[in-house]
């Protein structure tokens, strides 16, 4: 076979599509997938260039454009990380997770408020999202002053999409954000609930202790105290920073529930009854319904003897 004046062997149809295929144009799935191969092998510059083909040759690719903020991310881009996140948040408005990494770009670029819109958006489609809920309360803790910039960039860092606020490696920063911006109590909360987590109950103590020094209010740090105290048998003093916990405003059913539940083991059925009934209204089909509606079901029990002195 003759082309332009020079003579090529003649080769099995098989063997010229494999040719082409490996001469001719690469997909944006493709340049995707190197992307991703680069990435995990934190070479995240090569990575960035994949991604940026692969939505440059197709500019509705969603997921490369989420994926390539969450690059930018990793090298603190953050105007740049926004832009690629909004233009995801675009094409698909309704991935959470799409949606949250757009939020944190947005805080880490500067534009608090419009993060603070986005990932109020994400808790109102998803109430409770841990994350959303973590780094909204970082954005109005820059807004009050109550955390640098810098400490924030830290933190999201290591509390990014995909990790939970809770997980136990995040311990060093949660330390390292405590001891620099003391006012952002949320990091010393998540260090005491990794703490309790880990059966280090004389830090976790410590932690939620020094939360309420600083704001008696806080209604999780006393929940954490409670827990505590009912685990050491100590039930009285248990009762008493649960109920200091709901009466902070504590809007969780768990917190409640515990409550009733202590008072009926000390045997004060009018007050267990009254709270078990407030943590079965708070949330009729959560974890804690079944198990308040057995215990108001149940016989009430005797007046136990005074809990232990600690």
């Amino acid at each position: 076979m003759r082309a332009q004046g020079v003579v090529v062997r003649s080769v099995a149809p098989l063997a010229l599509a494999v040719v082409w295929s490996a001469c001719g144009p690469v997909s944006p799935e493709t340049h995707f997938q190197r992307a991703e191969r680069l990435y995990e092998q934190g070479r995240i510059e090569p990575a960035l260039a994949e991604y940026r083909t692969a939505v440059t040759m197709r500019p509705d690719f969603a997921l490369a454009w989420s994926r390539l903020a969450a690059a930018l991310y990793t090298r603190g881009r953050w105007s740049d990380a926004a832009v690629a996140a909004i233009r995801a948040a675009e094409l698909e408005p309704k991935v959470v997770e799409i949606r949250l990494r757009l939020g944190i770009a947005q805080l880490m670029a500067g534009q608090v408020a419009e993060g603070d819109r986005t990932l109020s958006a994400v808790l109102a489609t998803v109430p409770g999202e841990a994350l959303a809920s973590f780094h909204l309360e970082a954005a109005k803790a820059i807004e009050q002053k109550r955390l640098t910039p810098g400490c924030y960039a830290k933190l999201s860092e290591a509390v990014g999409p995909g990790r939970t606020p809770t997980d136990a490696s995040l311990a060093p920063a949660y330390e390292e954000v405590s001891r620099t911006c003391p006012e952002f109590y949320r990091a010393t909360l998540n260090l005491a609930h990794i703490r309790l987590a880990a059966g280090q109950q004389a830090d976790a103590q410590d932690l939620y202790k020094s939360v309420v020094d600083a704001d008696p209010g806080d209604a999780e740090a006393l929940a954490g105290l409670g827990l505590i105290a009912h685990e050491r048998g100590r039930l009285d003093e248990a009762a008493s920073r649960y109920r200091a916990a709901c009466e902070a405003g504590s809007k969780r059913p768990g917190d409640a529930f515990h409550l009733g539940e202590l008072y009926r083991d000390l045997g004060q059925a009018p007050l267990a009854t009254d709270w078990l009934k407030k943590a079965l209204a708070m949330d009729p089909d959560g974890p804690f319904a079944e198990r308040a509606r057995a215990l108001l079901a149940a016989p009430a029990v005797p007046t136990p003897s005074p809990s232990p002195r600690p």
